[in-house]
């Protein structure tokens, strides 16, 4: 997966194939050379920027714990555009879906309607729950 970030339309962007920008630096993820994936992953804007931040607060605790988390979402995100159907409904009614990381406490949010599949947020599981659904209009 492509770590550099291009600006895509409305408060997103898009990873190559895959979506938005998700880890720090350049360059290319070898997991993703040769793979071909029939959904594009997109990231918004501001799930990435809170991503960001939790990456920096993680790193600040201690130095490679923010690497860490970057690998965990970038393993949901793999996850997830193999198989978006298998991960539950955040709520009965809504179009999100949700996969929760193992080791982090943190929620993936995204819809998987039409060719692509969004990540409307990174939402940190102990606090404002529900805070982005806001943003799926936007």
């Amino acid at each position: 997966m492509a770590r550099g970030a291009r600006a895509q339309g409305a408060g997103g962007a898009r990873r190559g194939e895959r979506g938005g920008r998700v880890g720090r630096g350049s360059g290319a993820d070898s997991r993703a050379a040769g793979r071909s994936l029939t959904r594009p992953v997109l990231v918004r804007v501001d799930a990435q920027a809170e991503l960001n931040e939790a990456v920096d607060w993680y790193e600040r605790r201690r130095a490679g714990l923010g690497v860490e988390l970057v690998s965990a979402i970038e393993e949901a995100i793999d996850a997830i555009a193999e198989a978006p159907q298998a991960w539950p409904r955040w709520q009965a009614g809504y179009l999100y879906r949700k996969y929760v990381l193992r080791r982090f406490p943190f929620v993936v949010f995204f819809t998987a309607e039409g060719a692509g599949i969004q990540i409307v947020a990174f939402a940190h599981a102990k606090r404002r729950p529900g805070y982005w659904m806001r943003r799926s209009s936007q």
